[in-house]
């Protein structure tokens, strides 16, 4: 698990496939829409793939006209580094992270499963225990203490 970033961004519009994914271990890949085996293939949902689920992040039909990055494509049609980040960012934030924050608000999400959730989200934050905590709506302190009881019950 590692945060998206401009590169991914480009890279994943550059290749000329489909759709930008996040599969169950925490990669980005790129896959085409015949790829997918049942579930609707639209950003953020979860679909079936032959390698099993995955979260769908970005459809690259969506890339050019998106309204949250007017004007994004440089020539040659390719993404300027600072969209991409802003991409980037906005995808990890509401496609990633969003559900994650979810899962462990839900239900009866136990002390273990909210710090495997907190575990995860300071990965996808680059080890940002504070990032990860403003996503939580909790301190930094409360973080590293959700943390440290997961690190001794794993």
């Amino acid at each position: 698990m590692r945060p998206l970033i401009a590169a991914d961004i480009i890279s994943f519009y550059a290749s000329s496939r489909d759709l930008l994914i996040l599969t169950s271990d925490g990669r980005y890949e790129h896959f085409d829409k015949r790829e997918i085996r049942s579930g609707q293939a639209t950003a953020y949902n979860t679909v079936s793939t032959d390698e099993g689920e995955v979260r769908v992040l970005l459809d690259r039909t969506t890339l050019p006209d998106a309204d949250w990055h007017p004007g994004s494509l440089a020539r040659y049609d390719q993404f300027d580094t600072a969209t991409a980040a802003r991409v980037a960012e906005t995808v990890m934030r509401d496609g990633v992270i969003a559900p994650l924050v979810q899962q462990a608000a839900e239900g009866e999400a136990d002390e273990w499963e909210r710090a495997c959730v907190a575990a995860e989200i300071v990965a996808y934050c680059g080890g940002d225990e504070t990032a990860a905590g403003r996503h939580l709506g909790i301190s930094p302190d409360a973080v590293h203490e959700l943390l440290t009881k997961n690190a001794s019950t794993s």
